[in-house]
């Protein structure tokens, strides 16, 4: 695919991009470059399948964007949606988002032990742990205010700013997303090694509609003490 359409937020019309390079993805999309567009990348979906699931679960995120900090252009707090993306024809493939450099930020699973900062080259200062258990805080929060959940948190979906500390949380298609009126979109997995004691017999939709923000504090909390206690 060499071009695709999106709805630009820059000029509230319609907009025809080229598909840039693919450096990313995994079993239900691919991630692109805009070279159009830089700063912001492009996920689209493998399968029609895939794409009648994500299309409304999409279009609710884009219409409750929670509010994030936006000081930091450049490393922003969640990747979210901005603009839903579409071939030719008008049909729904995917998304646009702002892009987090993974070549100069790191996976926050390198913060937590001495070891792993020591060959990340990341800062020893107990304070910088403390500045990325904060960042990481506030984005949760700011996610809670809009009432979305996220239900998957381990620090392998946060990638770290090595010299600021700032948090950016990715692949959030796979959150528990607050549509319109009561409608949730559930959350598609979780990890193990995150889940809050009264999880552990439910499943990742079970867990989205019933104790979505207790998990996504719980998980919160493991992180925050890993990072605080060597791991």
């Amino acid at each position: 695919m060499d071009k695709v359409f999106i709805d630009d937020p820059r000029t509230k019309k319609k907009t025809s991009l080229n598909v840039g390079t693919r450096f990313a993805g995994g079993a239900a999309g691919d991630i692109h470059l805009l070279p159009d567009m830089p700063g912001h990348v492009i996920k689209i979906y493998k399968t029609v399948e895939d794409r009648r699931l994500y299309e409304p679960k999409l279009r609710a995120m884009i219409k409750n964007t929670p509010k994030l900090d936006s000081s930091v252009a450049s490393f922003p707090q969640v990747a979210w949606p901005i603009s839903n993306v579409e071939d030719e024809s008008g049909s729904f493939i995917g998304y646009m988002m702002p892009e987090v450099d993974f070549k100069k930020s790191k996976s926050l699973e390198n913060m937590l032990q001495k070891r792993m900062r020591q060959y990340h080259k990341l800062p020893e200062n107990y304070g910088y742990r403390l500045s990325a258990a904060f960042n990481l805080s506030t984005a949760v929060a700011a996610l809670h205010a809009a009432n979305h959940h996220i239900i998957d948190l381990k620090p392998t979906n946060c990638r770290l700013d090595p010299k600021r500390m700032l948090i950016s949380i990715v692949d959030t298609d796979g959150f528990s997303i607050s549509g319109a009126g009561s409608r949730r979109y559930h959350a598609d997995q979780f990890t193990p090694e995150y889940i809050a004691p009264e999880a552990l017999k439910k499943d990742a939709r079970e867990v989205s509609e019933t104790i979505g923000e207790q998990q996504d504090l719980f998980a919160l909390a493991v992180i925050i003490f890993r990072l605080l206690n060597n791991g």
